[in-house]
């Protein structure tokens, strides 16, 4: 099978569909081409941890196709902090490098459910610490636009096996922008949904207040169907949010006549001139195509928002990561690498008594009034059009002897995490150097219909979900 028709298989469910219900789709051809281009991908670009053997994905191909679930098959991959069971989970750390979980986290058994064929878990910073996937302690993945530079992070491996097409979808998950990061640096769709709609049962937990499970796809619309898949409540954990409404695509005339805010003193300095370009090009599309209102608003706690992040998120990764003592094991220093260690000494000495109200209950409090700056916000418009990242993507190794340069990469996703709404970054277009443009809509919680049925309609018109980069031997 030719890469350009495996990619429209994976791209679309509605292809995916249509030829199994034609009879067109051949499985063992499509178990061998996937297998082919995962390793493809993997010598390439490093995006996975652990490849699943094509006899697995096959077996479960046929299964689920015979008993028409609602996936049918379809192939996906996992960020390798989602618990499988029989499946390897390191969380791309060696300290986990051997573990085979007994049980499955839930967003996996609903998958399972609706016949989902896993087909790898992907590479990430190791613990989900980091923001270009250099911090995975097996290898750092690359860009598959130019494989010298990053490809984000920490969810960097899912990035690139959307992005080539390897995956239909990939479940991740987003603490202060890994969802949205790398799939704008790697020119795919970032979803975030609010916090609380999907269980966290499962995965291997960084910041359990922060952490929120979403999904990197292409077509809007078939990221919504797994969204309903797997969202809603789970007796397992106590913080999803009970009533869900279905999040279905809005008509074009219900989109008309919108206000959408946009925060000009955010993008004062360090922004990239073409990112600011991509925004009034967006700007310019919806106001033409739907008479969308655009309206300057201002968060006045924004600038704060990655100082508090980096209080609040390492205090709650170092009392998660506490468990993995040195009993249970084993106690040498290189079980943890230095980004690791480096959040577990800051976050142990915010918790510290002498300390706590000094930095986290500060932190606690200024998260607070950023979460009100978007309530206020919300008031005003509709929903918010934001860069995702504040450059495209970055050289590998050229910020990793700064940490401070790699965390102000979340700047502009990070305080939508602290406030808990609901985030979607989406490809633009590609730079003069191509390399992807990602932005994001960020509306109020539980509003992940307006965010969709906007990007929905700029996919629609500018076919930006059908873009995808060149590997050699296509």
């Amino acid at each position: 099978m030719k890469l350009t028709e495996l990619r429209q298989l994976t791209g679309s469910f509605d292809n995916w569909q249509k030829a199994i219900n034609n009879k067109e789709l051949d499985l063992v051809e499509v178990a061998e081409s996937l297998e082919n281009l995962l390793q493809l991908v993997q010598d390439k670009y490093q995006a996975f941890i652990t490849i699943r053997e094509r006899s697995e994905i096959l077996k479960e191909l046929r299964e689920n196709v015979e008993k028409r679930r609602p996936l049918l098959g379809w192939p996906f991959t996992m960020k390798d902090i989602f618990i499988t069971k029989g499946i390897r989970t390191t969380a791309s750390a060696k300290l986990l490098e051997d573990y085979i979980p007994p049980y499955s986290s839930t967003v996996y058994k609903r998958l399972q459910k609706a016949g989902g064929t896993l087909m790898a878990k992907t590479n990430c910073d190791a613990w989900g610490f980091g923001a270009s996937t250099e911090n995975s302690d097996f290898y750092p993945s690359r860009n598959p636009y130019d494989p010298t530079r990053v490809p984000g992070g920490s969810s960097g491996g899912a990035a690139v096996a959307v992005a080539t097409g390897v995956s239909s979808f990939d479940i991740s998950e987003d603490t202060g922008g890994s969802i949205r990061q790398p799939a704008a640096l790697s020119g795919v769709t970032g979803f975030k949904p609010t916090y609380g709609s999907i269980s966290r049962y499962g995965a291997i937990a960084f910041s359990s207040s922060l952490d929120t499970v979403g999904i990197i796809g292409r077509r809007i619309e078939d990221i919504i169907r797994v969204f309903s898949l797997i969202k809603g409540p789970d007796k397992l954990d106590a913080t999803v949010y009970p009533q869900q409404k279905l999040t279905q695509l809005m008509l074009p005339s219900k989109l008309r006549n919108l206000t959408i805010g946009y925060l000009p003193e955010i993008m004062k300095e360090g922004v990239d001139k073409e990112i600011l370009q991509a925004i009034n090009e967006v700007k310019d599309f919806y106001k033409q195509e739907l008479g969308v209102i655009f309206k300057e608003v201002k968060l006045p706690h924004f600038k704060y928002g990655v100082a508090t992040y980096y209080v609040l998120a390492p205090s709650e990764a170092s009392s998660n990561l506490s468990r993995y003592d040195g009993n249970r094991y084993g106690c040498d220093r290189t079980a943890f690498t230095d980004e690791a260690i480096r959040r577990i000494i800051i976050g142990t000495f915010s918790l510290a008594s002498g300390y706590y109200d000094a930095y986290y209950l500060q932190a606690l409090k200024v998260r607070r009034l950023i979460y009100e700056d978007f309530l206020r916000a919300f008031n005003l418009v509709d929903v918010l059009l934001l860069p995702t990242t504040p450059t495209s993507a970055f050289k590998i190794g050229e910020k990793s002897g700064d940490p401070l340069q790699l965390y102000l990469q979340d700047i502009f996703t990070i305080p939508a995490s602290l406030a808990g709404v609901p985030g979607i970054s989406f490809l633009v277009r590609l730079s003069s150097r191509g390399l992807p443009l990602g932005l994001q809509l960020v509306g109020p919680h539980f509003k992940e219909d307006l965010l969709t049925s906007l990007i929905a309609f700029w996919q629609e018109k500018k076919k930006t979900h059908l873009v995808y980069p060149q590997i050699e031997d296509e």
